[in-house]
Formats: C-alpha cells, sequence, structure tokens
C-alpha cells in the first residue's frame, strides 16, 4: 500500500523512483557543545509538506557529500541482464499464474533474492507493478527458472518506463474506491488475490495487491472479503480526514459483483451466507449509517483489475492511464544530469510488447 501527500500549490507534483528523495550523509564531525551548555531547542515545523516537494525545496547536496542511490538505480544501471535487454510495455508474459512447480529450481536463488528484494521499494510509488511484484515475492523460498523470467520482465518494463510516476494535483475531498477479487487463482493453495485502489478525486492515494489468508467457498465471499478489507481501510481515512477537520461527503465503493453488493446493502440475505465469518458483516451497518455508499461497476471499468490478475497490452495500458501513471513532464532536482546514463538510453527507449 502506498499513501501519499498533495501538493496545496496549483502545480501539479510527481512521484516516481527518479524523484525519491537522496540520503546524505555529513562529512564534518558535529561541533562539541560547551560544558553544561544546554542543547538548542529545534525549530517550529510550520507545515508538512510531502517527500517529492522537500526535495524541489531543498538545495542540492555538496560535492563533498556521499550520496546512496535508489535500488532502481543500482539494479537498473549494474545489472547485465537488463543493460542487455529491450525494453517491453506490458509485464505479463500470460495470464498463467505462477506455481511452486514451474520449471526447474535455480541453482542459485541470491540473485533473485537480491533483485526482488529491491523491486519490493518500488511498489511505494508505482502502483503498476504491485501485482507482478507480489507475485515474484512468494517464490523467495524456492525460485525456479519461470520465476526468474517474470523478475527479469519486470526489469525490462521498468526500464522502459523509468521516468514514470504518478500525477498529483489540487482537487477536491471526495474519496472513491475500486474493490476486485481474482477467485482461486492460485495453483498450489487456491487462494483468490485480493487488491483495491483509493482515490481522493482523481488522485491515487492508496493501493493494494495480496493474496487473501484463506480459502474462500464461492466467488461472491472472496470479493465480499475483498470488500470488507477496503472498507476497513476506507474507514481510516475517513477518520484522518475527520481528524484534520476537514469536510468529506459520503465514499463511493466500486465493486463488479451484483451479488456482494447485495450482501453489503441488504442483511436480509446474510442468513444464507454463514459460512462468512461474523467479522466481515461490519460493511452493512456502514452502508446504514450512509458512511459508505456501495455501487456496481462495469466489469470494463474496474480499475482494481492491475492489482489482481495479469492483463493483455491494451487493457493494461488503459487502466495505467487511469491511476494515472504518466512520463514526469517536469524534473524536481533541479538538475537534468542524473536523468542521463552511460549504460542505459532511458529517454527514448526502443519498447517492444
Amino acid at each position: 500500500m502506498g499513501v501519499s501527500s498533495l501538493s496545496s500549490g496549483s502545480t501539479p507534483i510527481i512521484f516516481s523512483p527518479a524523484t525519491l528523495p537522496l540520503t546524505v550523509v555529513s562529512s564534518s564531525p558535529p561541533t562539541p557543545l560547551p560544558a553544561h551548555a544546554a542543547p538548542p531547542l529545534p525549530e517550529p515545523v510550520s507545515n508538512i509538506t510531502s517527500a517529492a516537494s522537500l526535495e524541489s525545496a531543498s538545495p542540492m547536496p555538496s560535492p563533498m557529500a556521499p550520496v546512496s542511490p535508489s535500488p532502481l538505480q543500482f539494479v537498473l544501471t549494474t545489472h547485465p541482464m537488463v543493460t542487455r535487454g529491450k525494453p517491453v510495455s506490458t509485464l505479463a508474459l500470460s495470464s498463467k499464474r505462477l506455481s511452486l512447480h514451474d520449471s526447474d529450481p535455480l541453482p542459485d536463488v541470491t540473485e533473485y533474492r537480491s533483485v526482488v528484494g529491491a523491486l519490493q521499494y518500488l511498489t511505494i510509488t508505482r502502483p503498476d507493478i504491485s501485482f507482478a511484484i507480489n507475485q515474484v515475492c512468494q517464490f523467495v523460498h524456492q525460485p525456479t527458472t519461470i520465476h526468474w523470467i517474470s523478475v527479469k520482465r519486470i526489469l525490462h518494463y521498468l526500464k522502459a518506463t523509468y521516468f514514470h510516476g504518478l500525477f498529483y494535483k489540487p482537487s477536491s475531498l471526495c474519496l472513491t474506491t475500486y474493490s476486485d477479487t481474482d477467485y482461486a487463482v492460485d495453483p498450489d493453495d487456491r487462494r483468490s488475490t485480493g487488491g483495491y485502489c483509493i482515490y481522493l478525486a482523481s488522485n491515487l492515494v492508496s493501493w493494494s495487491s495480496k493474496n487473501q489468508k484463506g480459502v474462500s467457498h464461492s466467488s461472491t465471499e472472496a470479493k465480499y472479503r475483498q470488500l470488507a478489507q477496503t472498507t476497513a481501510t476506507l474507514s481510516w481515512f475517513r477518520s484522518l480526514l475527520r481528524d484534520l477537520q476537514l469536510p468529506l461527503a459520503c465514499p463511493q465503493l466500486w465493486c463488479d459483483n451484483v451479488s456482494t453488493i447485495s450482501l453489503a446493502s441488504n442483511p436480509v440475505f446474510h442468513s444464507r451466507t454463514r459460512y462468512v465469518e461474523v467479522d466481515f458483516h461490519y460493511v452493512p451497518k456502514k452502508v446504514v449509517r450512509r458512511e459508505l455508499q456501495v455501487a456496481y461497476v462495469p466489469t470494463h471499468d474496474q480499475l482494481a483489475d492491475v492489482f489482481t490478475k495479469g492483463l493483455s497490452t491494451t487493457r493494461f495500458l488503459y487502466i495505467v492511464s487511469k491511476l494515472p501513471m504518466q512520463h514526469c513532464p517536469v524534473s524536481l532536482r533541479g538538475c537534468n544530469e542524473s536523468r542521463t546514463s552511460s549504460n542505459l538510453d532511458l529517454e527514448s527507449p526502443n519498447v517492444t510488447t
């Protein structure tokens, strides 16, 4: 899940791996305090800004200060399989799910674990790769050659979209959420994959892609479980905005399953679904109290699909544009030197599908 703060000005901001804050380590020792002298009090903080706006307001580090590169920069500029590979425009090789028994085990799992561990940090600012990273992270204990091919595909996609990031702009305080589940798709234990995305007006502020903990009896139960988990996250956002004394209309939660919406809106149906845990029946209470509005959305308009399943090229690019993931039109660093690389041609890659 990623949570980002919005800029209050009129200029939109972009969150991308290229604009992540850098860690600066001072090379000079701290000045010792005189004896019996109290340490100086910290200056008051007038406001809280996002990581990207802090970077744009702070000066560039001194040439003598060592700077640590981001995990994405390290992997894309040093790994030979990335520098020699061609960029691709999508993530999924096919609609088939990965399994523990795919092909032969890797003789050395160190490289797989190292690359996958670095890629996990990118889901904080790159929701388009959340589902793919969730898949390859499930096999770090026993990866196979097919899993390694999937990791290569992710790296080649990141090479093609290196300067892509989330696009934020000033908006109204209106929460809109999409919730979806891919039922019993795990070939090893038949668990379902659930995902959601929460928008503050047109700005994506939270997202998730993960396998459900238990096996569901039906697709309705799987989607209802995910609906309850999404409602819990949505309630947290409502509480946060209420604590900040910000007015908020009733959030809208979109689901593409009619039976799930009936369960959430009509308590009469609950007697027929006793196998669903009682903990998940607090969703109708939210609806009755007008703290949540659950509505139907057609499958082709379900934006949470990108967090639950592999999609075709056309479908994937359509949903990514709605997140919205865009090529960064501006650089928050104030310097374009970091956008060039001797090893990679990242500005205008020859993208293949």
